[in-house]
């Protein structure tokens, strides 16, 4: 179970930044839609536009208190949604997501929370990388 990526700098980021294909789904109605994903180490949890939350039909569960790294938006409650994310075989899960406003409404953020159950491999000269479920063989 691995996936293979090639990163390059963007228009908009400072830092090369890692983009996945995602398949964010509603877990109840099976509506799913195939965005982008940026891979972002300072995110806590997974992250989703509220426009995007709405397409889909999320269940609302709660509210959480969040703060963005930018200051972009005030430190408040933000609703938590229900959502099965789909990255390749390397993760396929129905986790809570945040729903902000986001610049890109069919970008989510992916957090620590995807992050971490990853082994993630990146050779920044050749801006590739990859990403296992299981950890690299010795």
């Amino acid at each position: 179970m691995t996936l293979q990526f090639t990163y390059e700098h963007g228009n908009r980021h400072k830092h090369a930044a890692i983009k996945l294909p995602v398949n964010l789904q509603n877990p109840r109605l099976y509506r799913f839609e195939r965005v982008q994903g940026l891979v972002d180490t300072g995110a806590e949890m997974t992250i989703v536009d509220m426009s995007l939350a709405a397409r889909l039909g999320l269940k609302r569960i709660r509210e959480q208190k969040v703060a963005t790294a930018d200051a972009s938006q005030p430190a408040r409650h933000y609703p938590v949604y229900v959502a099965t994310v789909v990255i390749g075989d390397v993760f396929h899960e129905t986790i809570e997501v945040v729903g902000l406003k986001r610049r890109n409404p069919n970008e989510i953020l992916i957090g620590r929370d995807v992050i971490n159950t990853w082994y993630m491999e990146i050779w920044g000269p050749t801006q590739q990388g990859v990403i296992r479920r299981e950890p690299p063989s010795a």
